[in-house]
């Protein structure tokens, strides 16, 4: 049996955008691959529709692949929110848990399984965002209410133990892997990374690791994410307020980055299944696909046809930080258990 899990998200930013689209879509680009795979039995294909509010199959009955039921939710409409918010009647609405869950009832009965975990909608450095939200537990212990993936809380105690772990792996080929199309635009990385690429000796490519580089911020950047990476940027003064001005090495930069990493989603996903995991790299945006057949997902890289190019920082993490891509060149990064 090969396994290929699909979450499509609730697009909160735009209610009439149908994310299943992408999953079949990717579904579509498998079963053309191989030969006979329409019809191939031991071919499975799993989505939970999050809008919809069901967990769908897509398997072999006689001669042909259709979808059945396997388990139902609370659906989910603008109702459910303020804005853009996820805050009104929470209950029965599809959690990342019950993927969770889903994932870990393969690997106690079916291990070795699962071929791909895709998640298809918005994200962030986080995680995956199934509804858009908020975590207001105060504890380590998950919000109840809460859907959304959290890199801080998922694969740990009390939210998950250590047989928990162990079944979130089995299920999991040894070839499998999990892929995050969303975004992890996380203003830190993004905001340095933004002023290095701009930097006359970095653009030389003379800079070496400890070569200092001079960063000039606004009060508005300081106060949003200054205090976050207490690492990397000044520390507040007592008056509250922070250096704008400060310099900083090469070798301090992409610590900030691999810090960012290990802190993020895609490498705490990697670390619980111990499989790879593809996924934005800290700074960078996806987009939806615009030219190609059976559309999906991608780290755009050209001006000629999205709003942003992010080759450059692509290349930084490449280059300088030994970063390798995933494999079909979306622009997404390879995070290693």
């Amino acid at each position: 049996m090969k396994r290929f899990l699909f979450v499509a998200s609730f697009d909160h930013e735009d209610a009439t955008h149908n994310l299943r689209g992408y999953c079949i879509n990717r579904i579509k680009r498998i079963l053309r691959k191989t030969r006979g795979a329409d019809t191939d039995p031991s071919i499975n294909f799993t989505l939970f529709d999050i809008k919809e509010g069901k967990i769908k199959s897509f398997d072999v009955s006689g001669k042909k692949r259709v979808w059945a039921d396997v388990s139902t939710f609370t659906p989910v409409t603008r109702a459910n929110y303020t804005g853009r918010v996820f805050d009104k009647s929470p209950s029965g609405v599809m959690s990342i848990t019950d993927v969770y869950d889903f994932i870990r009832n393969i690997g106690r009965n079916d291990p070795g399984t699962v071929q791909e975990l895709n998640f298809f909608g918005h994200g962030w450095h986080g995680g995956p965002i199934l509804v858009n939200s908020k975590d207001n537990s105060g504890t380590a212990a998950r919000d109840p209410n809460d859907k959304d993936g959290r890199s801080l809380k998922d694969f740990k105690a009390p939210n998950m133990n250590a047989t928990a772990l162990s079944e979130l792996s089995l299920a999991f080929a040894s070839d499998g892997f999990t892929w995050l199309w969303g975004c992890v635009f996380a203003a830190a990385p993004f905001q340095v990374l933004h002023r290095l690429l701009k930097n006359r000796l970095y653009k030389s490519g003379k800079l070496k690791n400890d070569d200092l580089i001079k960063f000039e911020f606004t009060r508005s950047h300081a106060d949003k994410f200054f205090a976050q990476v207490p690492s990397f940027f000044p520390t507040q003064r007592v008056d509250g307020t922070f250096p704008l001005s400060f310099h900083r090495s090469l070798t301090d930069i992409k610590a900030l980055c691999q810090l960012m990493i290990d802190l993020g989603y895609c490498r705490k996903i990697a670390t619980a299944t111990n499989r790879k995991c593809y996924g934005a790299l800290p700074g960078t945006y996806s987009d939806f696909e615009k030219t190609r057949d059976l559309p999906l997902m991608l780290i755009p890289r050209n001006t000629r046809t999205y709003s942003d190019n992010f080759a450059a920082f692509i290349n930084f993490y490449k280059k300088h930080m030994g970063k390798s891509l995933d494999p079909e060149d979306r622009g997404y990064g390879e995070h290693v258990p």
